[in-house]
């Protein structure tokens, strides 16, 4: 009994120092103009830890997304379409070729 309740205070230990607070305000220059703004969502864009080595010249803007270059966990890499108001990514795309 003495070990399980040892293992339940230490996952509640562990849970809960796990957790980031991150409380990003609005931030303005000198003169009163917004610079920054915080987060609505916050998605990551290459699972698994893989860095892409995609990029665009330009933001790709289509309705309500935005079309930015993401990885998978096998490093496969796509075009994928994120919704602007909750972060889901709505499609990807993947051209296979060979060069």
């Amino acid at each position: 009994m003495k070990n399980v309740l040892i293992m339940i205070i230490f996952t509640f230990i562990l849970a809960t120092s796990c957790s980031k607070d991150e409380s990003i305000t609005k931030q303005t220059d000198e003169n009163g103009a917004i610079v920054s703004l915080p987060y609505s969502w916050k998605v990551s864009l290459h699972e698994g830890s893989q860095q892409s080595n995609s990029y665009f010249d330009t933001s790709i803007l289509y309705n309500n997304g935005i079309a930015i270059p993401t990885t998978d966990n096998d490093g496969n890499r796509y075009m994928s379409m994120i919704d602007t108001d909750d972060g889901d990514i709505l499609w990807k795309w993947d051209d296979r070729y060979n060069s």
